[in-house]
């Protein structure tokens, strides 16, 4: 598997990794405890084709910490546990290091804020829910959201968690997008830690984040920094 930035060489993320040994421990702190169902290898392609989601976000390399490119290496190739759990302050590369890995997987990789999915499920739970095809409108009920939700190669839950209360349809969503993942590779990405998580949501949410691989992420927010 190679990475590449615009305008730049292919670099793999086997690079990335040797890269990562000496400059995690300055820039971040990876955590894993591995599990018998978590160890799920990630089929990736050569090369990108086209970008197919958030096509408007910037995917740049060296803007993704180090820690999480050698965390990638690791996941993929079933070397740590999936889920991937990416926590830090807003803006330190978590979500950019997301949308990079969804774009060199084949078939199909699904992107959700946590939001939007509550929304999303939500509609399907009173029958609001429609996919367009080339022939037909189908209402999709939440079975068969979740269905696909589960035969996705990749899926990612962003933006997971608020620093309230939750009300029970977005715990039972939490709950439902990770169990439903399980032994299978899905990418969390919080602001929160994984103990803060458990105080939003609780113990069993933060039990299951942190039985794959933590990655907390530390450093400026690149948003601020000028290019």
């Amino acid at each position: 598997m190679t990475m590449s930035k615009n305008g730049s060489q292919p670099e793999t993320i086997a690079a990335a990794a040797a890269e990562a040994a000496s400059l995690a421990a300055s820039q971040s702190r990876l955590e894993s405890t591995p599990t018998s169902t978590g160890l799920h290898m990630l089929p990736l392609v050569q090369r990108p084709g086209a970008i197919r989601l958030r096509p408007t976000v910037p995917r740049v390399v060296d803007r993704i910490p180090p820690a999480v490119r050698a965390a990638l290496e690791a996941v993929c190739f079933a070397q740590r546990p999936w889920p991937l759990t990416l926590t830090g302050p807003a803006g330190v590369g978590k979500s950019c290091a997301a949308l990079y890995l969804t774009d060199w997987v084949p078939g199909s990789a699904v992107l959700y804020d946590f939001a939007r999915l509550c929304e999303i499920v939500a509609d399907a739970k009173l029958g609001r829910l429609e996919w367009v095809g080339s022939h037909a409108t189908t209402v999709v009920p939440p079975t068969m959201f979740w269905e696909r939700w589960s035969a996705a190669s990749l899926c990612v839950l962003d933006e997971l968690g608020t620093r309230g209360t939750v009300t029970d349809h977005q715990y039972e969503t939490a709950k439902a997008a990770i169990d439903r993942r399980e032994g299978k590779p899905l990418l969390v990405v919080s602001n929160l830690t994984i103990t803060e998580l458990g105080g939003v949501f609780d113990d069993r949410i933060a039990s299951r984040l942190a039985g794959g691989t933590v990655v907390t992420v530390d450093g400026p927010d690149q948003r601020l920094e000028k290019p």
